[in-house]
């Protein structure tokens, strides 16, 4: 995974570990339908776990310091976290974002699913 949460909010680090959790799971889901074993089970988990993205940017949007959490392989859209506003909010691959009304919450539930649902 690349990431560096070190300095994140505690909201962004909550979000990640459930998208870490998320992608690990996956990764045992798969390697248990196929009978992956070995080198190949160890493959299926490193891919997995280098797939949660997190990042910071300065100025998104103009709306200020924002946290990203996705998936690094641009399958999916990002859980995105506004500092100033506290706010979350979920863009799509080549969307606009749209506010999570259920907040942390429900950030949470939707890194949960992020690889699988």
């Amino acid at each position: 995974m690349r990431r560096n949460v070190d300095n994140a909010p505690e909201t962004v680090k909550k979000v990640a570990a459930a998208a870490e959790k998320s992608a690990s799971d996956a990764a045992e889901e798969r390697i248990k339908e196929y009978g992956e074993t070995g080198e190949e089970a160890s493959r299926t988990r490193e891919f997995y776990a280098s797939a949660v993205y997190v990042s910071q940017e300065d100025n998104r949007n103009d709306k200020g310091e924002a946290w990203l959490v996705s998936d690094n392989y641009d399958r999916m859209g990002s859980l995105v976290y506004y500092v100033a506003t506290g706010e979350w909010f979920y863009q799509g691959s080549y969307c606009e974002e749209k506010l999570i009304k259920g907040g942390e919450d429900e950030a949470v539930a939707n890194a949960d699913l992020m690889f699988h649902g």
